[in-house]
C-alpha cells in the first residue's frame, strides 16, 4: 500500500512539475510575440513618421532668419505625386511673415525635402503639407481602422516624435481617459507614453500601428504623459479641408 501511495505520489509531481514547465514555457513564448509586435509597429509608425522644421525670415534690409520651429508628422495619405503629412498648426505657424519655408525629413533618408502647407486650423491646431515623392520609401498610415472602435482604458499606446532632431522616438504607454482642456471645445486624448518637446504633431497609434489620435501637448503636471488630439477631429478636420473622401 506504502508503495502504491509512493508511486501516485510520484507521478503527481511529476505531472504538476511537467506542467509547470509546459507553462513556463509559454511565457517567453507570449513575451516574444508581444515584443514582436512592439517593434513591428515601432518600425511601422517610423516608417510613416516625418520630422517637420518651418523657417521664417525677415525682410527689409536685415534679412535673415527669424525664427525656426520643429516638431513632427505622420503621412496619412498619397497620390502619384505627393505623399501627405498631418502635423500642428503650432509647428507650421508662420506668425503671419510672408517669408517662410517648410522642410520634412523621412526617417532614414538624410535629405531635407521641400514641403508644401496645403491646409490648416487654429481651432483644429492641425495643419497638412505635401511633399514630393523620391528615392525613398515610406509607409502610409491606416487613419480609418479605429474610427468606430474607441479606445480602452489600459489600452497599449505608441508614440512617435522627433525631439531635438532626434528622428523618430518611439515611446509607449497607456491610454487612461478623454479630459477637457481650456486650449480646445473638444475633449482629448490622456495617456502616460512619454512625448517631448518637438514631438508635436507626431502620431499615437495602437499596438497594431493604427492612427489613433496626434500627440499636441504634454502633460502639465510631471511629465508623465502626454495629450492627442483623437482621431475622430483629426478626420472631422481633413473633411472639412477636402482632404478625405
Amino acid at each position: 500500500m506504502k508503495k502504491i501511495l509512493f508511486i501516485v505520489t510520484i507521478l503527481t509531481l511529476t505531472i504538476a512539475l511537467s506542467g509547470c514547465d509546459y507553462i513556463s514555457t509559454l511565457i517567453p513564448s507570449d513575451a516574444d510575440a508581444f515584443q514582436t509586435a512592439m517593434l513591428e509597429s515601432r518600425d511601422q509608425i517610423r516608417n510613416s513618421s516625418v520630422r517637420v522644421e518651418t523657417i521664417t525670415y525677415r525682410g527689409g534690409l536685415i534679412g535673415g532668419v527669424a525664427s525656426e520651429s520643429q516638431g513632427s508628422g505622420v503621412i496619412y495619405d498619397e497620390d502619384e505625386t505627393y505623399y501627405y503629412a498631418i502635423t500642428n498648426f503650432h509647428v507650421i505657424d508662420t506668425n503671419e511673415r510672408e517669408n517662410y519655408e517648410h522642410f520634412v525629413y523621412v526617417f532614414e533618408h538624410d535629405e531635407r525635402l521641400d514641403a508644401e502647407l496645403i491646409a490648416y486650423q487654429e481651432n483644429y491646431d492641425l495643419a497638412v503639407v505635401r511633399f514630393e515623392k523620391g528615392d525613398y520609401s515610406v509607409t502610409v498610415i491606416d487613419i480609418t481602422a479605429r474610427l468606430e472602435q474607441p479606445l480602452s482604458r489600459g489600452e497599449i499606446v505608441l508614440a512617435v516624435g522627433s525631439p531635438s532632431r532626434i528622428n523618430m522616438i518611439v515611446t509607449f504607454g497607456e491610454y487612461q481617459s478623454m479630459i477637457n482642456l481650456d486650449q480646445v471645445d473638444f475633449r482629448v486624448i490622456f495617456h502616460t507614453a512619454l512625448i517631448y518637446s518637438g514631438s508635436s504633431g507626431g502620431a499615437l497609434t495602437d499596438l497594431s500601428g493604427n492612427l489613433v489620435g496626434i500627440n499636441t501637448w504634454g502633460s502639465s503636471d510631471n511629465n508623465s504623459g502626454g495629450l492627442a488630439i483623437p482621431i475622430d477631429k483629426v478626420m472631422e478636420f481633413l473633411i472639412e479641408h477636402d482632404l478625405w473622401t
